[in-house]
């Protein structure tokens, strides 16, 4: 670390310490943008319905399948981020075992 250049140093030291944030950052941002309209309205134009318009419709028509969907909707997003804590704590298992060896 003594003497890297000012980039190398920022990637070996800081990086590390801070990749679990990027990537629950990245969890977080991936589950606001699924269903996201201004932002999908403005990639893939005006056809397109995302999923919390088609809730809102749904809603609109009739109440439980609506709430079905908004416990699916859920329990996706559960799994999703269990599937990321198990990788990220398998990760970091793997790390701390190539540490001591």
């Amino acid at each position: 670390m003594l003497g890297d250049r000012t980039v190398e140093a920022f990637l070996k030291v800081i990086v590390p310490n801070i990749r679990v944030g990027i990537f629950i950052s990245m969890l977080l941002t991936f589950t606001s943008a699924f269903g996201e309209y201004v932002l999908t309205n403005l990639l893939l134009g005006g056809n397109f319905e995302t999923l919390k318009v088609y809730m809102y419709r749904l809603m609109q028509s009739n109440g439980q399948a609506s709430s079905v969907l908004t416990t699916i909707y859920f329990l996706f997003l559960i799994l999703v981020s269990t599937i990321m804590i198990f990788s990220m704590k398998h990760y970091w298992g793997k790390k701390s075992l190539s540490k001591k060896g």
